[in-house]
């Protein structure tokens, strides 16, 4: 039962409860991950890049698509089987690619805004190693 909430890299992680089909790609762990009940991990096959496949799911559509098949309004749910429902659109990898890159550089940069942050002084100013 644990191996399905274990997290790897190249995984993509999509919360199921509350807000709806919130996906990301995962990358540089910085050791053993797992989700709880409210995440679910996807693990994208050869024709899905995990970028790409995280911003569809991120997208209009794909959030359009759970809001159709989630279970209940005031606390939304949707379930495993409902989320494989999902359609995702098959195209080629070259197509996928400078998307997924796009997710990926975001991830990195937000990456580094956390860092940065983690070392600014308590006044506001960022502090130099």
């Amino acid at each position: 039962m644990l191996r399905r909430a274990i997290v790897s890299d190249g995984d993509v992680v999509v919360t199921i409860k509350r807000r709806l089909l919130n996906a990301s790609p995962t990358s540089g762990l910085a050791g053993p991950t797992a989700v709880n009940q409210d995440v679910v991990v996807l693990r994208p096959t050869a024709e899905f890049l995990p970028g790409f496949l995280a911003a569809t799911l991120n997208s209009r559509i794909g959030k359009e698509q759970a809001f159709r098949n989630q279970t209940e309004q005031i606390n939304p749910y949707l379930s495993v089987a409902s989320l494989r429902n999902i359609k995702v659109p098959v195209v080629d990898e070259a197509l996928q690619l400078p998307i997924h890159e796009m997710v990926i550089e975001r991830l990195s940069l937000l990456r580094d805004a956390d860092t940065l942050y983690k070392w600014r002084d308590p006044g506001g100013s960022v502090r130099c190693l």
